[in-house]
């Protein structure tokens, strides 16, 4: 980790446990330390597993020792809590707030504009804790300037419905608090922030971090009780060959995208044909994968983060309530969701009774701010247990995975940060029996044909993305950041029908899964489970995330340094009064050059055109922060360490321009 970055979070997490410990003087809680996202999540993870593996040798003075100071969960495991209400260990009779009196560290890497921050900071505080919310950078130019816009306000009447008169003061309540801690934070530009967060992304490459924190990871350890589990699994260089040569049960996808010279971000993945068929009972599973995330082999052995993952789409309350019903019965987690379900409505536990109360939940699930999110994500995690039961099976009935000293398991450690022990305690003891397992999903025993062309596939494949990423960079700069408006599962195979009309279901649903997957890698995706409440669903699907257009591929090199001369030739003030005239010029210009035949990516230049198109007037995403997204693809050419684009520079100041915004309707020659 860049030590810049490693030591500004040691400083702010020991700044924040000294300020606590003079604020609560008697010590008796730990604070609870809760990071959002998964890239915030993930930044935090690097360090706290240095802590873990070394904290018995580390000296005295050491700042990795914060971590022990902390109660640790993510978002993840904050939003599969039902009630801020809770009864009384000390008067059986009462209740009281489920964080009453309690400090909380709410933790991202990055803060734009704080919305979902917020909305993590509303939903703590309704529990009667402490928050204190705070991010390693932040954005200068968009600090306190959208502090009471739409998103802001629907968080806070979400868990504030009486008292919306209070709103203004949460509001201060939320600046103050970061304005504390001013001094031990990155204020940062938008260009700063892009390069940062592309840093990340390869950083977690390297390392191996998956981007997920609420799914089972495949892991291997030792035969001996108290080993150490490794969050990987090891295997021998022909094995890997082997496993990604057999294309029936398990179809390898090779998913990788280059980012800028030899760096890429790899969203590789194993496709469960079986296990698809098998589930087809279930229409709402879209697919079935596995992820793999990995890098060079080394000593003839690779290292392999397996992340299993069933892709659910949107479903209806009764879909959702009746499939967990199903899954749950008569399981620990279950009954404990059945108490609090009594506790929620204000009525007693029926200890007798072992059947779920549907009608009950039901309603709950349009009125409990986590309820329909909480089942909703049990009913993946168990999806993606059992194919991930599946996957182990196969690399051993297949002999890729043999050793007598380690064993195939899921990191059921990892999982104690995202979810509740019981639903923990709960999985652990369905993947000891997967024959339950099948019988609650009802497993149909079958095996038919597959028609995926890989050549189809490849042919298309290009088209789908950009027509994906073109709906990503219209929403990023779209100044009503909404949760509710998200680009659905459904919603993308519709359009891509659209866009690729020769393609079968089969492999248009292979596409569809391969943009998920390399999009939440990338974290141009950001995943959301939206609450429906006029058309009784749980929408899945998803919204733009940090990097939504700063991971453009390597084509975009082809376009952008075009692009910057412009804004260099004109100056921001210009550059769209001149830039119809430019984008005729250039389209006629890489045309005649017949650069579209010798590799140009002509969805590249469509997708540039657009996303650098006239603003509207009063727009907060000037031209200088479009091109902050983008400019790390150019860095070394504008930081004066090469001249390999000094002729195309020249070209464009050459180019004689047509003055004003005469022609919006511009073609592409392509």
């Amino acid at each position: 980790m860049n030590p810049k970055i490693r030591n500004a979070i040691l400083e702010l997490l020991n700044e924040y446990i000294k300020r606590n410990k003079e604020k609560d003087k008697d010590h008796t809680n730990l604070p609870i330390l809760v990071s959002i996202t998964r890239k915030g999540y993930w930044l935090f993870r690097m360090l706290f597993d240095e802590y873990e593996e070394h904290k018995w040798e580390l000296a005295e003075n050491d700042p990795l020792h914060v971590f022990g100071e902390f109660e640790i969960y993510s978002d993840r495991y904050m939003t599969k809590i039902l009630d801020g209400i809770v009864p009384d260990d000390k008067n059986p009779t009462a209740v009281k707030l489920l964080f009453e009196n309690r400090q909380i560290l709410l933790f991202d890497d990055v803060m734009i504009r704080g919305d979902n921050l917020f909305y993590h900071y509303v939903m703590l505080s309704s529990w009667g804790a402490d928050v204190t919310p705070l991010t390693l950078e932040c954005d200068r130019s968009f600090w306190e300037k959208y502090s009471d816009n739409v998103t802001k306000r629907n968080a806070f009447k979400k868990f504030y419905p009486e008292h919306e008169e209070l709103f203004p003061q949460a509001i201060n309540d939320f600046w103050n608090k970061q304005r504390a801690y001013a001094a031990f934070r990155f204020w940062m530009t938008p260009e700063d922030l892009a390069n940062d967060s592309v840093y990340e992304l390869l950083l977690f490459q390297k390392k191996l971090c998956p981007m997920t924190i609420d799914l089972p990871i495949i892991a291997e350890s030792a035969c001996a009780d108290n080993q150490k589990t490794h969050r990987y699994v090891t295997l021998q260089t022909s094995m890997w060959e082997k496993l990604k040569a057999k294309q029936r049960d398990w179809f390898f996808v090779e998913n990788i995208s280059q980012i800028k010279g030899s760096y890429h971000v790899n969203a590789s993945f194993f496709e469960g044909i079986t296990c698809l068929q098998e589930l087809s009972l279930w229409g709402e599973i879209e697919d079935c994968t596995v992820k793999c995330k990995y890098n060079e082999p080394a000593n003839d052995e690779i290292k392999i983060v397996f992340v299993p993952q069933v892709i659910v789409k949107s479903m209806s309350y009764f879909q959702v309530v009746e499939l967990f019903c199903r899954l749950y019965e008569q399981t620990d987690y279950g009954n404990e969701i059945k108490k609090t379900i009594n506790r929620l409505l204000g009525e007693p536990v029926d200890e007798d009774n072992n059947e779920f109360p549907k009608e009950k939940m039901l309603l709950l699930m349009e009125k409990n701010c986590n309820f329909y999110r909480s089942l909703y994500r049990a009913n993946i995690l168990y999806f993606s247990l059992y194919v991930g039961k599946q996957f182990e099976e196969f690399l051993i009935e297949n002999e890729i995975y043999k050793k007598n000293d380690l064993v195939l398991d899921f990191d059921w450690e990892f999982m104690k940060h995202h979810s509740p022990q019981k639903l923990i305690d709960t999985l652990k003891k369905l993947a000891e029996h997967p024959e339950i397992m099948k019988q609650r999903l009802l497993i149909r025993n079958m095996k038919k044909e597959t028609h995926i062309h890989k050549e189809v596939i490849d042919k298309n494949w290009k088209a789908a993305l950009y027509c994906v990423r073109e709906w990503l960079a219209e929403e990023r700069f779209e100044d009503n950041n909404d949760f509710e408006h998200i680009l659905t599962i459904e919603w993308m195979e519709n359009s891509l029908s659209n866009v690729i009309p020769d393609m079968n279901l089969e492999e248009r649903r292979l596409v569809v899964t391969r943009i998920i997957l390399l999009c939440q890698e990338e974290s141009c995706f950001r995943n959301y489970i939206v609450n429906d409440t006029k058309n009784g669903l749980v929408k899945r699907g998803f919204r733009p995330g940090e990097n939504a257009v700063k991971i453009l591929g390597e084509t975009a090199k082809q376009v952008v340094p075009y692009i910057y001369a412009l804004y260099i030739r004109t100056g921001a003030k210009d550059f769209y009064e001149y830039y119809d005239s430019f984008i005729e010029k250039l389209n006629t210009y890489f045309y005649h050059e017949r650069f579209l035949e010798y590799g140009l990516d002509p969805y590249s230049l469509y997708f540039f055109e657009d996303f650098f198109q006239t603003e509207p007037e009063g727009s907060i995403w000037s031209i200088e922060k479009k091109l902050a997204q983008v400019r790390y693809l150019l860095a070394d050419y504008l930081d004066g360490n090469t001249r390999e684009y000094d002729h195309i520079f020249q070209l464009v100041n050459e180019w004689e321009l047509g003055y004003g915004n005469s022609s919006s309707n511009v073609e592409l020659l392509s």
